[in-house]
């Protein structure tokens, strides 16, 4: 590794340089504060022993140039002093010193201290290059998914059309082949909605999809969510309960909050048991927030999710620990639910209450 020697003194360089090639590093020298920031500039420098004192640029000012520079922020700086000079350390210590060494320095003390720094130096080195290739490997799996997921829309789409003019052709309106396409198209909407909605999640999570939100009513789209399940409820003898105080008024993105209701619905019907209940409740609450907050809650009378779960359960592809439910997804629809909430400055979890065992309640700035 590449050590700078930076002192105007020659003398006390030959002692540092002799200290040092036991070490079989390369060792370069500067005579001063502006020397060695120049050769900084031209080549790459793992380690550099500063005196404090030095005409022109001392050692300080040397620090604060290089702590001002981001690609340097992490190179070790030993400062050689006297051993009385207390008030400089502490400013040397505040302008990023990470070690000092007495004049005249040990050689042994010298090489321990200058050893562990560039071990130091090597393992943050390593950890950034891993970093930075997790990184790109995090890109290009985005990129990948992105293109996948926008390659599957035209069949998909392909499919419930076919199915759709299948049962139109065959005249089916009741019977098990027309409960069997009914599902089949059910399913293929599914996937649709999981494939808008990763491409939605990305664009989200980059921040390159801005929210256009307007002032609304949610009342309205929670009684056009409800209507387009009924008939879901309807078959598998579900009761659906909705209470919506007034308009229920909040200013945000109306596609993505219809979204977020869809997938808190889903969620609750998939949950829920055959002839189980499902609750909505929408009301305006108060906060620090200004113009308070409306809260809409979405409960279900299926089996509670284990408190070790709740937080867990919001993660991207993550999923209860607790029985799985019928038609399970694949952990990102309240991952999705959380992202948007957040996007727009509100909130959601998952409790349990006397009276029902999960509820999920999304809370926005009203």
């Amino acid at each position: 590794m590449r050590i700078l020697l930076v002192d105007d003194d020659p003398r006390q360089v030959t002692v540092l340089h002799a200290h040092l090639e036991p070490l079989n590093h390369t060792l370069l020298t500067a005579s001063g504060g502006e020397e060695a920031l120049l050769l900084i500039e031209d080549q790459p420098v793992d380690l550099i022993l500063l005196d404090l004192r030095m005409p022109g640029i001392d050692g300080i000012d040397v620090l604060h140039h290089i702590r001002a520079r981001p690609e340097l922020e992490r190179m070790p700086v030993v400062l050689i002093t006297s051993m009385h000079e207390r008030e400089a350390r502490l400013r040397a210590i505040e302008a990023g010193a990470n070690d000092f060494v007495e004049k005249p320095p040990d050689g042994a003390i010298l090489r321990a201290r200058v050893t562990n720094l560039l071990r130091l130096k090597q393992l943050g080195d390593d950890l950034e290059r891993r970093n930075e290739d997790l990184r790109r490997l995090e890109a290009l799996r985005r990129e990948l998914a992105d293109l996948v997921v926008h390659d599957l829309k035209a069949p998909v789409a392909g499919a419930a059309l076919n199915i759709e003019v299948a049962m139109e052709i065959l005249g089916l309106e009741e019977g098990p082949a027309c409960e069997a396409l009914k599902d089949a198209l059910a399913g293929v909407h599914r996937i649709q909605h999981m494939t808008e909605e990763l491409l939605l999640l990305a664009r989200l999570e980059e921040a390159k999809m801005p929210l256009r939100p307007v002032r609304g009513s949610l009342r309205r789209i929670v009684e056009d969510v409800v209507r387009a399940l009924g008939r879901t409820a309807e078959r598998r003898g579900t009761q659906l309960d909705v209470s919506v105080e007034g308009d229920l008024a909040a200013t945000a993105d109306p596609d993505l909050i219809r979204r977020v209701i869809e997938n808190l619905l889903d969620n609750a019907m998939r949950h829920a048991p055959r002839g189980g209940r499902i609750a909505v409740r929408g009301v305006h609450g108060t906060s620090e927030l200004a113009g308070g907050l409306v809260s809409l809650s979405v409960a279900n009378s299926g089996n509670p999710i284990p408190e070790g779960d709740r937080s867990r359960i919001f993660q991207k592809f993550a999923q209860s620990s607790g029985t799985v439910a019928r038609g399970a997804n694949m952990g990102l629809g309240l991952h999705f639910c959380q992202v948007v909430a957040s996007a727009h400055g509100g909130s959601i979890r998952v409790e349990e209450t006397p009276e029902w065992p999960v509820v999920f309640t999304l809370c926005l700035p009203g």
